[in-house]
């Protein structure tokens, strides 16, 4: 599969100021194995709407997501006093066949400075070989993002209200490091969080 740092098959990247350094990473690109999936997944956390008011002095909120996938977890910053938090962070996942049939766990939480982050909601979405296909790229430009409703009970008591608003794009072993080069250059235009690629 590809190898951007040659350490595991989910890989946290820190954009530098010069995201076409990141070239020297991808050196070893390989044809996968018959019936093997294999490629980069780009998970854009992008923002949340009409999330739950935790916070009942100031009727707002400072909210957050993790991403739990396999054995790794990545988490966005937190939007301070909002019900309609914008993150913009994207996260680069490294797919192989052990991950082709896990869930994709998204989880938002309410930031407390004692550190008893309140649950707010979450939704899950499966790693199939057809939901890969779905997300594969055919033209890095165009819009690929989905609204998902966060489901379950918070920690008030209350179902889960609000939505989330993600970008999934899959690029295969095939010519996987022009399409990645191309999508860091919409990083260092503007088009993608320049502050980071990903982080846990």
């Amino acid at each position: 599969p590809l190898d951007l740092s040659r350490c595991s098959n989910l890989q946290s990247i820190k954009l530098q100021s010069n995201p076409w350094d990141l070239h020297r990473a991808m050196k070893n690109v390989v044809d996968p194995e018959p019936g093997e999936i294999s490629g980069t997944l780009f998970v854009k956390l992008i923002r949340g709407e009409d999330l739950a008011r935790m916070d009942g002095l100031r009727g707002l909120s400072d909210p957050f997501v993790t991403i739990e996938i396999s054995d790794k977890t990545f988490r966005t910053h937190v939007a301070r006093g909002t019900l309609n938090p914008v993150w913009k962070q994207t996260y680069l996942i490294e797919v192989d066949h052990r991950l082709a049939h896990q869930d994709m766990r998204f989880s938002v939480y309410d930031w407390d400075l004692d550190g008893t982050d309140d649950f707010m909601g979450s939704f899950r979405i499966q790693l199939s070989p057809q939901q890969l296909d779905q997300w594969s790229v055919t033209d890095p430009s165009a819009e690929a993002s989905s609204w998902h409703a966060l489901q379950g009970t918070d920690d008030n008591g209350m179902q889960a209200q609000g939505r989330v608003q993600v970008e999934f794009r899959y690029v295969a072993n095939d010519g996987a490091v022009d399409t990645i080069l191309t999508y860091l250059k919409r990083i260092q235009q503007g088009g993608w969080s320049r502050e980071t690629l990903a982080s846990s």
